[in-house]
Order: structure tokens, then C-alpha cells, then sequence
């Protein structure tokens, strides 16, 4: 008894031997985030940890964050290439999957995340992610608005009305 009010999916923009690497989101009436599907041939990168090809192709609830806590309710989901975003109704945004491109997490210690995790900090020099690594032009903690995915490009609208790509 499951109702959708929004459901995006995606490719990578190439195969693995032939294996399928699409990969889906939805988005249910009580803010709760379903995933299932092959993002860049990994079943671990759909939010719900690791999971056999037979459980990674059935729809499954995203309910945990990479810190542990319960994953809050959802307002809006996007989908991108390799990557999954999810914005809270506080606006945070939540982001998992491969972390070689695309996905925007702003540490030291970039990588791919099994579960989502918090990206609410961003730089000045928009997309030039590198300097926030090292901590310089950080604008710490942003709150956005709205989040938008195309084919090889995610944004985000701030609360303070910037638009952000990456």
C-alpha cells in the first residue's frame, strides 16, 4: 500500500559487460525514499547497503543515513547517472552512490557513499569542489529550496535563491 507521487531513473552513460546500470528513485505520499536497480554495477550504492542482484531488483526503503540515524522525511528525489539526491523538508540534501563524479559531498575524504549523507556545504567558486576540500572559500552549511538532475549534471536552488551546479 505504497502510493508514489514521484519516481525518476537513469543510466550510466556506459555498460559493464553488458550488465544493466539503470537505477531508480521514488518517492512515497510520507516522505519515504525507494531505490532499486544496478547504479554503476554496484547493488551497494542504492542507499540500503549491500544487497544480492535478486534483492537490488525489487523496490526496498532507503531508512537509515550513513551515520546510523533514521533517514527524515523527504520532500523531493532526484537521479542522476551514478548518484541518488533526496531533499528534506528542512533543506538538507542527502546524497548517495559512486563518488567519482557528480556526486557532491564536500570533505577530505571524498568517496562513494552505500547510504545517504548530508551535503549541505558548498564553495564560492561554483564547481570547483577542490577548494572546499581543503577548506578554503567554504560557505559552510547551505539550506536549499529545490534540487533538479539532467543527464550528466545535478543543481540546487538555495533558500537564499543562489543556484548551485555540480
Amino acid at each position: 500500500d505504497v502510493h508514489s507521487v514521484d519516481a525518476i531513473g537513469s543510466t550510466n552513460d556506459f555498460t559493464y559487460a553488458g550488465r544493466d546500470t539503470t537505477a531508480y528513485i521514488a518517492l512515497d505520499s510520507t516522505g519515504g525514499v525507494w531505490t532499486w536497480g544496478r547504479p554503476f554495477n554496484s547493488t551497494a550504492y542504492l542507499g540500503r547497503g549491500s544487497l544480492s542482484a535478486t534483492d537490488a531488483a525489487k523496490p526496498g526503503k532507503v531508512t537509515r543515513t550513513n551515520s546510523g540515524k533514521p533517514l527524515p522525511a523527504i520532500a523531493s528525489v532526484r537521479r542522476i547517472e551514478n548518484q541518488f539526491l533526496a531533499l528534506d523538508n528542512d533543506g538538507t540534501l542527502w546524497a548517495w552512490g559512486w563518488g567519482g563524479e557528480n556526486l557532491p559531498i564536500v570533505s577530505s575524504a571524498k568517496g562513494s557513499y552505500s547510504y545517504p549523507i548530508k551535503a549541505n556545504s558548498t564553495t564560492m567558486t561554483h564547481g570547483y569542489w577542490t577548494s572546499c576540500e581543503t577548506g578554503a572559500n567554504a560557505l559552510g552549511d547551505v539550506r536549499w529550496r529545490s534540487i533538479w538532475s539532467g543527464k550528466n549534471v545535478d543543481g540546487a536552488v538555495a533558500q537564499n535563491g543562489l543556484v548551485y551546479t555540480w
